[in-house]
């Protein structure tokens, strides 16, 4: 998914946006501003997922990295074992064309 698609199908309420980078990162870049950012590393990362596709089952779950790259592995990851619809957000927050910083595409600082 572009991160166009991801920002619109976010809007319409098909898509929550989750920024899975680290707290560096977010601070560095910052977090699009539809996603909630949610630390890849956390002990409490599955969890959160997990509650979240409990609660919005209808719901897409995208995933945004850096460059697309882990977002894209987590995601199959998760499918591989269950845990279906979670999308990777392909060209990631910076660092390629198409990108949502590339883009133009509004950040919010992480608090």
């Amino acid at each position: 998914m572009s991160v166009a698609q991801a920002r619109d199908a976010e809007a319409s309420g098909e898509l929550v946006l989750i920024d899975i980078r680290t707290p560096g990162e977010w601070a560095a870049s910052g977090v699009p501003d539809v996603a909630v950012p949610i630390d890849i590393r956390s002990r409490y990362f599955l969890s959160h997922i997990a509650h979240l596709k409990r609660e919005q089952p209808e719901r897409l779950i995208g995933f945004i990295y850096a460059t697309g790259g882990r977002s894209a592995h987590v995601a199959k990851h998760l499918d591989d074992a269950g845990l279906h619809g979670i999308v990777d957000v392909a060209a990631g927050v910076h660092g390629r064309p198409g990108s949502w910083l590339a883009q133009g595409l509004p950040v919010k600082r992480p608090k």
